[in-house]
Formats: C-alpha cells, structure tokens, sequence
C-alpha cells in the first residue's frame, strides 16, 4: 500500500525552528539565570546583593552629643557622650574648642521606657530647643530667650527602646539647657535611663544600592524607628565593596533582622 507523503512547506519548517530555539532558551535561561538561590526585585534585576557582617560593638550609655562652633550646625564640630543634659555654662563656653556665644548642639539617644503609658517631657532652656522622640518633634521654642521652661504635651509610648533627639542653641549672654521627664515625677534624664547604641559595621559585596532604606526586626518584631546608617563616602549610596556603619538598640543575645525595603534582601546576626 502507498500512503500520501506529507509535504513541509518553508514556512512550516521556519515556524517549527523558530519555535523549537524559543524553547531551548528559555529551558537554558531559567536553568542559568532563574534558579533556586535568585530571585526578582522590584526593579527586575536579578542580581541580589550580598551582606557581609564584618564586626561589631558596643557604645556607650549616655547622650551623643556633637557640638559645633556655629549657631546653625556648622563649623568646627567635637563630639562628647553626655551622661545627661543638665549645663548651666553662664555666660562661658561648653568646651575650650567651642566659642561661648553662637554655638550649637544635637544629642542623641535611646530612652529605655520600662513600662508602657503617656509621659510627658520638658526643657529649661536659654536660648532655643527642639525636642524629637520617635522622630516626632514634641516641643518646638526655636527662638531667643532667657531660662525657661517648656512642657510637652503628653506623649504615649509603648515599653522598649525609643529615640530622643535634642536640638539647642546658644546665641548671645547665658546658656542654660536641661532635659526632664515625667517618670514618677519631673526629674533630669540620666544615663541609667538610656540604652548604649550597638553597632556593626557590614560589607555590601554585592549591586550598589542607592535607595537605602531599611526596615528591621527584634526577635523576628518590626521596629518603629530608623536605624542610623553611616557610610565611608558620606554619598548615601552603598556601593559595592563598600563598608557601612549600622547603629541600633537591643538587648544581649537578640535575634536581628535587617531588610531593605525595595527589594526585600536581608541579613541578620544576633547582638553581642
């Protein structure tokens, strides 16, 4: 018996081929480019950068003060820990390298509330003073003025770790500042109150990063405030091979996980 021979046309045969090399591609590319270990951000790169824990360490208790020549956070700057913010200079200057009039200052800290509830804060200041807490500013008398008090309103904040940042300046005659809380009664924040910062310094060897942005966790608990980012260049953007400065609050022996929100890569280790 003869069957009929089936004849391929060149289009056809064009179309098998084109589809046969379209599949042996993308086997080839998701066999090479796709593979468990990778994954897509949110930019559609493949490349995910890699983390490196390099060291770490731990500061020391108190209020991080860096004090500057000028009255707008410029000039010649020297930096002390501060066990507490309670200066009465008159009509002197904070240290022998700062001028006694037209000098600023910015502390920071890590307030150790123990339990949960509404507290309130309050200044003596001569001349002005911005006070932040959580990254909220909670007084505000930015402007010349002799010894005065101020009081926040009340502030609700849960138990654990919580930033505080103070903002002063000194513009001509006495200098005066002094930071309270309401915790039992109005009294100075000293530094058995507050928490020694932690750092690590970590390696991207991996894409450089130019949104830096960061969220993290204790004990597997998303935190509510920033962690501070110090970088070589002082450009914002973590650059391959380059080592960064990573400051944070936690407890001996917690477990931290730190993600960078736009891509979703991480790292973690666990505090000293």
């Amino acid at each position: 018996m003869i069957r009929n021979k089936r004849c391929v046309t060149p289009l056809v045969g064009i179309t098998l081929v084109i589809i046969t090399t379209i599949v042996i591609a993308f086997v080839i590319q998701a066999y090479l480019g796709f593979g468990i270990s990778s994954k897509l951000n949110k930019t559609g790169k493949r490349d995910i950068p890699n983390f490196i824990v390099e060291s770490s360490g731990e500061g020391t208790a108190g209020f991080d003060g860096t004090y500057y020549d000028n009255i707008d956070f410029t000039g010649t700057s020297i930096n002390k820990i501060d066990p507490s913010i309670n200066f009465n200079w008159g009509s002197g200057a904070p240290d022998p390298q700062i001028g006694p009039d037209t000098f600023s200052i910015v502390w920071n800290a890590s307030l150790n509330v123990l339990t949960e509830g509404d507290y309130t804060f309050r200044v003596l200041t001569d001349d002005g003073t911005r006070l932040y807490v959580d990254g909220s500013r909670i007084i505000d008398v930015w402007y010349n003025q002799g010894a005065t008090y101020h009081t926040s309103p009340s502030v609700h904040i849960s138990s654990g770790f919580h930033p505080l940042k103070l903002e002063f300046y000194e513009n001509y005659g006495l200098a005066v500042i002094r930071l309270e809380w309401d915790e039992g009664g109005y009294h100075v924040i000293t530094s058995s109150e507050l928490v020694s910062s932690e750092y690590i310094y970590v390696r991207n060897t991996g894409e450089t990063i130019h949104d830096t942005s960061f969220d993290w966790y204790i004990n597997d608990e998303l935190q509510s405030t920033s962690l501070t980012l110090e970088d070589e260049n002082g450009d914002g953007i973590w650059e391959n091979s380059e080592l960064w400065k990573i400051s944070y609050s936690a407890n001996s022996g917690d477990t931290i996980k730190i993600v960078h929100t736009s891509s979703g890569i991480s790292f973690g280790f666990e505090a000293p």
